[in-house]
């Protein structure tokens, strides 16, 4: 018979109102009992009630499909009990928190069950000063707390091998770098001079060469197509066949000197007859300087050079070529000019006006970039270096280096 029926009976059989509301307000709690444990029968939440004591008080029937534990089983030992050794401090330390007033707080344990398992709950408890319980609900999280720790065995094998890879692109840097000349060598040829080289990665697609012989002055400011290894490797491919030709095969026109590079180039990225042919390439520009008759032989694909005379910025154009392109005994003229003393001769490759920046992330572009080589070619150029890694700094701001920079400035 419903709870409400009994009561109504009570009232039309005494006249006794302490007796009747004692009676009604037992039956209240009968009622109330039943409602929160049908509560706990139908929840799919891990819902449990705990008591000071270290006690589990009631527990839905969640807890048994998760841990494998009787309802029974559960009530009959401290909590403590199935929770995994290593977690019983922070859990004692949890408990104290709430004792404490920290009422709504959130903490994360492992519990044994039965069948030797581990299992992961995220708890949010709320304490009851008053009746001296604990009501909460837990979450298996078992499933995310496996997924964090691959996540984490696989950063940490990521970050392994990102450093291992690190170590050997710091080697090849060094490798790269001391094939190319020291920047130092550079004034015994030029006093006033400087070489701006900053690659994007550690190692670069652009590089700079520079040699005498039979008292003239090789230099060579080269861009690869890319950056970073791949360029790279074209790059010790360009200053291996420079220095071969020059030196050991005594070949000294530019253009001769382009001529094998570009035959080197054609074969390191494959044949015509194996219809191989890559996407990749070098744009270079040769100079040489005759310090004693004060002339320039220049030799140049997609690579210009600026030459400032009396405020005066003249263009030094190249051929619309890229070496590795294969074009077949492709021509490149050599151009003589004369020189004046203080010209002032630029050499680069295209990362420089092609970084983005500014108030509104364009590029610095080969407008500006002559702009700024005509108001500053009066300076001292030994003191470029730092100028050019200033202006960059600046024009950039927080974007990120685009691309390879080489830039490189002596006066006559």
């Amino acid at each position: 018979m419903p709870a409400i029926d009994i009561i109504e009976q009570i009232k039309k059989s005494t006249h006794n109102e302490a007796i009747l509301y004692e009676i009604i307000e037992e039956v209240k709690r009968r009622e109330q009992a039943k409602n929160l444990e049908r509560f706990f029968e139908l929840s799919i939440d891990m819902i449990c009630i705990a008591g000071m004591d270290g006690y589990f008080k009631q527990v839905s029937r969640s807890f048994e499909k998760v841990l494998g534990y009787s309802t029974e089983e559960l009530l009959a030992r401290p909590f403590i009990d199935f929770i995994l050794e290593e977690d019983h401090l922070p859990t004692g330390r949890a408990l104290d928190k709430l004792k404490l007033g920290d009422h709504g707080f959130h903490f994360e344990n492992r519990y044994r069950c039965k069948n030797g398992a581990v299992k992961w709950l995220a708890w949010k408890s709320v304490l009851a000063p008053d009746e001296n319980l604990v009501y909460a609900v837990a979450r298996d999280v078992t499933e995310q707390k496996q997924a964090e720790q691959k996540l984490r065995e696989y950063n940490n094998c990521l970050q392994n091998y990102m450093e291992e890879n690190l170590q050997g692109l710091r080697y090849a840097g060094n490798l790269q770098q001391a094939m190319m000349p020291e920047k130092s060598g550079f004034k015994n040829f030029f006093p006033e001079s400087f070489i701006f080289y900053a690659p994007k990665q550690i190692v670069s697609g652009d590089f700079y060469w520079f040699e005498k012989f039979h008292d003239k002055i090789y230099v060579v400011s080269a861009d690869c197509t890319g950056h970073g290894v791949p360029g790279a490797l074209l790059s010790v491919l360009g200053i291996d066949v420079l220095h071969h030709t020059l030196v050991t095969e005594k070949i000294t026109n530019p253009s001769l000197l382009l001529r094998r590079l570009d035959q080197a180039v054609n074969k390191m990225l494959g044949s015509k007859q194996r219809e191989i042919i890559m996407q990749d390439g070098m744009d270079i520009s040769v100079c040489v300087i005759d310090l004693k008759e004060l002339t320039l032989e220049f030799a140049a694909v997609n690579n210009s050079v600026y030459l400032i005379r009396d405020n005066e910025l003249l263009t030094l154009k190249a051929e619309k070529y890229q070496l590795g392109s294969y074009t077949p005994n492709k021509v490149v003229d050599t151009q003589v000019f004369d020189l004046h003393k203080g010209d002032v001769i630029y050499m680069f490759s295209d990362g420089f006006a092609d970084q983005f920046g500014g108030n509104f992330g364009k590029k610095f572009g080969y407008k500006q970039f002559k702009e700024f080589l005509l108001s500053t070619s009066k300076d001292d150029l030994r003191k470029h270096e730092g100028l050019f890694a200033n202006t960059l700094e600046t024009w950039r701001g927080g974007l990120e280096q685009v691309d390879d920079i080489l830039v490189m400035g002596f006066r006559i």
